[in-house]
């Protein structure tokens, strides 16, 4: 499924912008909300698998993904 495997690279690629930018930017409340987008696509994902919607293939992805963070 496209959505979910463009989720999964959202997800990676703000997980590592996050990282990035932990140390100078934690208190500003710009980076709370790119850590509230991080969890929201982190709960559509984990929706999507429980719902069904999620192929197997695409259901082990996102497992290893949401568990490495």
């Amino acid at each position: 499924m496209k959505l979910a495997k463009d989720l999964v690279k959202i997800y990676r690629e703000l997980l590592t912008i996050i990282d990035e930018a932990r140390r100078e930017h934690h208190d500003k409340d710009y980076f709370e909300k790119l850590v509230d987008a991080l969890d929201a696509i982190g709960s559509a994902l984990t929706r999507m698998r429980a719902r069904g919607i999620l192929d197997p293939e695409m259901e082990k992805v996102v497992e290893e993904t949401l568990l490495s963070s």
